[in-house]
């Protein structure tokens, strides 16, 4: 075998490495023609050339350049191997101007970190986030790229990327952003306007609690004022009754004297009709007026009223007609209340009736209900005043002259009155100078009363004296009582303060003490204690007879041990019955106290 020289080795190795280049060009050019590779990498120097083949497959080419968002391969240093005209377009090149370029070439320079740590993390696994292409006009594009590993035969490791556009998604979150601004600041606008308005209505309802607070205070102080004030009027009211009633006794049948006592009567209970009406219209008005209900007859109650009222019809020269039913009619009510306001009823015709006028009272009977009216000829009512008749203070005359006199709380009273009682009244007039009629309405009792029978009274000759000790710091009234007592028989002694009030009673050991409970030194409520706790005097029967008229001191005057509650100025026939009906009786029970309703002129 002939040996190869040099020169035939160095041409047979070459030889060889030209037939391996052959071959591995041969599979090259028939995996191109199988579609295998999706690009070609050429390295003439120190930058690598990628051209893009369409030998791939066609389904998968097709899916990529048919995608909404932008696709692309990246090889582990960033090139891109691989792009749709998605891409492209959102970088604002062609195609052959984006493969084989660093993705990096076509981000903003303060995004470039960022893509590294992506493709850092996307070459591992997967990573995902947001950064900014800049296109060829230099406008950048918000974008989010989602980046995932692929492993690739000869090219190693990579990663596809998907590249969605934010700029619409940024638009829209632009103009939320704008809309949300807008309503945090109509919120806050709002909410500051509402925290206003709340510390406004705070403060509104500070200022209204603090008047509401004033208001009850000057109520409060209104009340205790009332209360005085009929305490200070009706002391003066007490000595006057009692004189004007020793004059009608001793005064004889001079019909001047007569006319006289009868004028200074009416007068007094006049006044002391107007400050029972100041003391119920503030009762009445604090829900503290209490009904003592009874069964009684309607009838009786009106017919007492007209009674006492037909000396100041006659004075005032008015015709009083009064009609009346056959049969009773029968009610759970306050008799003494109901007269007040059948007596307020007429009263008010009376004064708002020119001399010489009709008056006209009536009471009938409908089912189960009892219709009482009141029509008068006198001055009538206007129709604007038809809706408030019956308000507080409210007066038809308002002239300067005042002529008519009165409170404007009557006709208060009496709708409050009423009500109570569970009825109801009504007021019509055709206008001034027509005259007007009340009309109230009452519920009657289903059942009829049971039989009363008739009262036998002994004759007065049959009561014997009793021992009476007046305590009454009021010298005038003390002494006009006393004399007035020893008129009706009694035998009188007078005190006048508290101390004197106990010395004097267990020396003259009194049946009755009649007892004023405003007094100097020991007040009524403590010499009536005294006297409790005095056994001589357990039979004494301890009598209220005081200014002081409310609802309370009714209730104190019981706890404080007195068995009778009377104020000033107490009906002389009302006393004198009260009197006669303690001879020979033991003192009252508690239950027992103020067994009888006072007459108007007699209430506290």
């Amino acid at each position: 075998m002939t040996e190869r020289t040099p020169l035939e080795e160095e041409q047979s190795l070459i030889i060889h490495d030209l037939r391996m280049r052959l071959e591995e060009a041969e599979e090259v050019l028939a995996a191109l023609r199988r579609g295998e590779v999706d690009a070609l990498v050429v390295k003439p120097g120190n930058r690598p050339q990628i051209w893009s083949l369409n030998g791939v497959d066609h389904v998968y080419r097709v899916l990529f350049e048919t995608l909404n968002e932008g696709a692309l391969t990246l090889n582990s240093e960033g090139t891109i191997l691989y792009s749709n005209a998605q891409f492209a377009g959102l970088t604002g090149n062609r195609l052959q101007r984006v493969l084989g370029t660093p993705f990096q070439d076509h981000i903003i320079e303060t995004d470039w970190e960022v893509f590294r740590m992506l493709l850092e993390r996307g070459l591992q696994r997967c990573s995902k986030g947001e950064i900014r292409l800049q296109r060829a006009d230099g406008t950048l594009v918000p974008v989010m790229i989602s980046l995932n590993a692929v492993e690739i035969e000869q090219v190693g490791r990579t990663c596809t990327v998907v590249v969605s556009d934010l700029t619409e998604l940024k638009r829209v979150q632009t103009a939320l952003a704008e809309v949300n601004d807008q309503l945090e600041q109509r919120v806050e606008s709002r909410t500051r306007k509402l925290r206003e308005e709340i510390a406004r209505r705070t403060q509104l309802e500070a200022e209204l609690q603090k008047r509401a607070e004033l208001l009850a205070d000057a109520d409060q102080r209104k009340n205790e004022f009332l209360a005085m004030l009929g305490h200070e009027l009706r002391n003066p009211l007490a000595p006057i009754m009692n004189a004007v009633e020793v004059i009608r006794i001793r005064g004889g049948r001079n019909p001047e004297v007569g006319r006289a006592r009868e004028v200074i009567e009416r007068q007094i209970r006049h006044m002391a009709r107007l400050v029972d009406d100041l003391l119920d219209v503030s009762r009445i008005t604090r829900g503290l007026v209490e009904l003592r209900r009874e069964r009684l007859d309607l009838v009786s109650v009106v017919e007492s009223a007209a009674g006492a009222c037909r000396g100041a019809v006659e004075a005032a020269g008015h015709r009083l007609s009064v009609s009346m039913p056959d049969e009773p009619c029968w009610l759970e009510g306050d008799g003494t209340r109901l007269e007040q306001v059948v007596t307020n009823l007429l009263s008010n015709a009376i004064k708002y009736t020119p001399p010489g006028g009709d008056i006209v009272l009536t009471l009938v009977r409908e089912g189960d209900w009892a219709e009482l009216a009141v029509r008068d000829s006198g001055r009538g009512i206007p129709p604007e005043m038809l809706a408030h008749i019956f308000d507080l203070f409210t007066q038809v005359d308002t002239t300067i002259d005042r002529s008519l006199g009165g409170l404007g709380i009557g006709l208060t009273v009496v709708r409050n009155l009423v009500e109570l009682h569970g009825g109801t009244v009504h007021v019509s007039s055709d206008g001034p100078g027509h005259g007007s009629e009340f009309l109230i309405r009452l519920p009657l009792s289903p059942r009829e009363a049971p039989g009363i029978p008739p009262e036998n009274p002994q004759p007065e000759s049959a009561h014997r004296g009793l021992r009476v000790l007046i305590v009454e710091d009021n010298i005038d009234s003390a002494e006009t009582l006393a004399e007035l007592l020893e008129i009706w028989g009694h035998a009188v002694r007078f005190v006048h303060h508290g101390q004197a009030a106990l010395e004097e009673a267990r020396e003259f050991h009194p049946d009755a003490v009649i007892l004023d409970i405003g007094l100097p030194g020991l007040d009524g409520y403590q010499v009536t204690r005294e006297l409790r706790r005095d056994p001589s005097l357990a039979a004494t029967r301890v009598i209220a007879l005081t200014g002081y008229g409310l609802h309370q001191d009714r209730e104190k005057a019981l706890s404080a041990g007195f068995d009778i509650h009377l104020t000033k100025p107490v009906n002389p026939e009302r006393l004198r019955a009260l009197l006669a009906s303690l001879d020979g009786k033991p003192a009252l029970a508690k239950s027992e106290s103020n067994p009888s309703s006072p007459t108007p002129s007699d209430r506290g």
